[in-house]
C-alpha cells in the first residue's frame, strides 16, 4: 500500500512539472513573438478570460448545447453500433455480406459527407448530431463486431457441453467476452464525438457551444479568449475521457483484475 501511494504521489508531481514546463515554454513563446504581432496570448490574460467564463450564463449554456449534440450522437451510434457489432460477430453469412460496405463507408470522413449532411437535414442540431453518430458508430461497431470474433472458444465449447443452448452461450460466455473490446471502442468513439461536434459548430454554425464561441473570437481577433475556449474544450474532453476510463473499469474490472 505504501508502495502504491508513493507511486501515485509520485506520478502526481511529474504530472505538476509537466504543467509548468508547458506554461513556462508558453511563457517565454509570447515574450519573444514578433514585435507587433499577437498570435500567441500571455498565460494570465487567458487564464483571467478563462475565469471569467465562469462567471457568464452564456458559457454553460454553450457547454450545454455541445455535450447534448455530442452524447446524443454518442448514444445513438453506442445503441446501433453494439447491436450490428454482436449481429456481425456472431453470423459469419451476415458479415461477409456487408463487410465490404461497411470498410467503404468508414473509409470515408465524415468532413466529405458534410455536404450531404446539410442537404439532408438542414443546418440545425439534427444534422451535427448525424454527423457525430457517423464518426463514432463504425469505431463501436467494428469493435464490437471483433470482441465476438475473438471470444474464447474453449468457454463456448464448455458451455455447451454442460448443455447451454445458443442464447445462453451468445448471452453468458460471448457477450462478456466481447465487452472489453466494445468499451474500448466506446472510449475512442467519445473522443470522436466531442471532435466532431466542435468541427460541426465551426462549419454549420449554431446560436450556442463550444465551436461557434472559438469561431466568433477568431473572427473578432480575441486571441486570449479563443485560447480560454480552446483549454475549456480540452478540459472537458480529459474529463470524459476520465469519467468514462472510471466506467470501464466498473463494467469490465474483472478483465483489468484478470490482466
Amino acid at each position: 500500500m505504501k508502495t502504491l501511494a508513493r507511486e501515485k504521489i509520485k506520478s502526481t508531481l511529474l504530472g505538476c512539472v509537466g504543467i509548468i514546463l508547458v506554461l513556462l515554454v508558453w511563457l517565454f513563446a509570447f515574450q519573444h513573438q514578433k514585435a507587433g504581432v499577437y498570435l500567441i496570448p500571455s498565460p494570465i490574460s487567458t487564464f483571467q478570460k478563462l475565469g471569467g467564463l465562469f462567471a457568464s450564463v452564456v458559457f454553460y449554456q454553450d457547454v450545454a448545447e455541445t455535450l447534448l449534440r455530442m452524447l446524443s450522437g454518442f448514444f445513438l451510434a453506442t445503441l446501433f453500433g453494439i447491436v450490428l457489432g454482436l449481429l456481425l460477430g456472431n453470423f459469419p453469412t451476415i458479415r461477409k455480406m456487408f463487410n465490404g460496405i461497411i470498410d467503404f463507408l468508414r473509409s470515408i470522413p465524415v468532413t466529405a459527407l458534410y455536404p450531404i449532411f446539410i442537404l439532408t437535414s438542414g443546418i440545425g442540431s439534427e444534422s451535427k448530431i448525424a454527423m457525430i453518430f457517423y464518426a463514432s458508430f463504425f469505431i463501436i461497431c467494428i469493435n464490437t463486431m471483433y470482441g465476438v470474433m475473438h471470444t474464447n472458444p474453449v468457454r463456448r465449447k464448455m458451455a455447451q457441453l454442460y448443455g447451454a443452448n445458443w442464447y445462453q452461450v451468445f448471452t453468458q460466455v460471448t457477450f462478456f467476452d466481447s465487452l472489453p473490446y466494445a468499451m474500448v471502442g466506446l472510449r475512442i468513439a467519445i473522443s470522436y464525438a466531442l471532435i466532431v461536434a466542435i468541427l460541426t459548430e465551426f462549419f454549420m454554425g449554431s446560436s450556442f457551444g463550444l465551436g461557434q464561441r472559438i469561431t466568433e473570437t477568431y473572427n473578432l481577433y480575441q486571441i486570449d479568449a479563443m485560447y480560454a475556449y480552446i483549454i475549456i474544450v480540452g478540459l472537458l474532453g480529459y474529463s470524459l475521457n476520465f469519467i468514462f476510463n472510471k466506467i470501464e473499469k466498473a463494467v469490465v474490472g474483472w478483465k483489468f483484475n484478470a490482466d
